[in-house]
């Protein structure tokens, strides 16, 4: 006759099941925490970027700099998605994009060419002779809404971190409950905050930013 412990499976995979489902909840509840801290500090959440826009005005290589210092840099734009999401805030904010290497020839702050582009009519055309170096959004009402402007100009401006977001399989107990959604892991979390505090704006500041859920795309937003 056999006791329990003889009938339990000899690969282990009961405790396998028990360890996947305490990982799952685990991730779930730091997604969540993680969702509320980005919120309260002014990041939001697109397409696997955290995104942060500025509520002080700078030239283009300050506000490039605040960004570095928060772990992340000038937005780059390489989906029309991104496009649409960027024009969304009506504001007038400097990008990632530059010609000051070589003039004509547009790259982003990672050194990449400018492949698609959203110039506004006629840009980018260095108006009236002047140095127009720097990317900004201008025209809100166009797809096309991009303007060449003076890199020190003073602008808002947005910043982006782009970040991998784990999406463990949750365990066959909760397929289909409401807890099944992807999990970002707690270090992302930690990093961003931590980044906060090597500069830019004081807290105060970073509460009055737009949170995650005023984004209107919400299939794409943080579940």
């Amino acid at each position: 006759m056999f006791n329990n412990s003889q009938k339990r499976p000899l690969d282990g995979s009961e405790d396998k099941t028990t360890d996947t489902d305490t990982n799952f909840k685990t991730l779930t509840k730091e997604r969540d925490e993680l969702k509320r801290k980005l919120t309260i500090f002014g990041w939001m959440y697109f397409n696997n970027s955290f995104y942060y826009i500025s509520t002080w005005e700078k030239s283009w290589q300050e506000s490039r700099s605040d960004c570095l210092q928060r772990g992340a840099d000038l937005v780059i734009i390489n989906s029309k998605e991104e496009q649409e999401f960027t024009q969304y805030f009506r504001r007038h904010m400097w990008i990632g994009l530059t010609d000051q290497e070589t003039e004509g020839t547009w790259k982003w702050v990672d050194g990449t060419l400018l492949t698609t582009s959203y110039w506004g009519a006629k840009e980018p055309n260095s108006h009236e002779g002047r140095d127009e170096d720097c990317g900004e959004i201008m025209f809100f009402d166009d797809e096309n809404s991009w303007n060449d402007s003076p890199c020190g100009m003073r602008h808002i401006w947005i910043c982006e971190k782009t970040v991998a977001l784990p999406s463990p399989s949750p365990p066959s107990s909760l397929i289909g409950s409401p807890a099944a959604q992807p999990s970002p892991s707690a270090s992302h979390g930690r990093n961003i905050l931590q980044n906060r505090n090597h500069g830019g704006d004081d807290e105060a500041t970073l509460t009055k930013t737009v949170p995650i859920e005023t984004y209107p795309h919400s299939e794409s937003q943080l579940p």
